[in-house]
């Protein structure tokens, strides 16, 4: 038990690389969907103490996200279809607060 008036601001970000690679069949394709993505973000929070009680706010805070997708299909009963197809996002400051 504290006796203080004040507030707490933690705000510590990260940068992480990462990729999805899953290889699947749907229907009479064979599906081949690369997903690389960067992401500097993190998890803080904010504390506001008032003598007896606190209250804790915590939430994600997302600097920047980027994402690629680049999916082939290729039919293997037929073997003569073949589609592919590339798209990106970009994210920037995203703010979701849980309490």
């Amino acid at each position: 038990m504290t006796n203080d008036i004040g507030v707490d601001v933690g705000l510590p970000l990260d940068f992480s690389i990462g990729y999805e690679f899953p290889y699947y069949s749907d229907n009479q394709y064979h599906v081949l969907d690369l997903r690389p993505n960067l992401l500097l973000g993190g998890k803080s929070y904010v504390t506001i103490s008032l003598y007896f009680m606190r209250v804790t706010l915590f939430f994600d805070l997302v600097g920047a996200k980027y994402s690629l997708s680049a999916r082939s299909f290729y039919d293997v009963i037929n073997r003569d279809a073949f589609c592919y197809a590339v798209d990106w996002q970009f994210e920037a400051l995203r703010l979701k607060v849980n309490a």
